[in-house]
């Protein structure tokens, strides 16, 4: 057999585990986890790769949104850079 073997499907409490900690994730990129959650959730994760490999897309991802959300209130909007222009060009007849 060539390639990678599947993975055995995860039994008992660990699955019910692992699924509880994953729906913290979101919570917990955004700070919005309770101090007792937060703790028992690093703990988890240090011990963890899934959970890991899934806090980091996480925080990679409330990165990226983050600096798209402050580059979107720099920028004025097209429909104003074109008035503006438009305004511009009327004056300088």
């Amino acid at each position: 057999m060539d390639g990678p073997r599947p993975e055995k499907p995860r039994q008992g409490r660990h699955v019910v585990a692992d699924d509880r900690f994953r729906q913290l994730l979101v919570l917990y990129v955004l700070g919005e986890l309770a101090a007792e959650d937060e703790r028992s959730l690093e703990r988890h994760a240090r011990r963890c790769p899934d959970c890991q490999k899934d806090l980091a897309g996480l925080r990679e991802t409330d990165c990226l949104l983050r600096r798209w959300a402050a580059s979107a209130r720099e920028a004025p909007p097209r429909r104003l850079l074109w008035r503006n222009k438009r305004g511009d060009e009327q004056h300088e007849h």
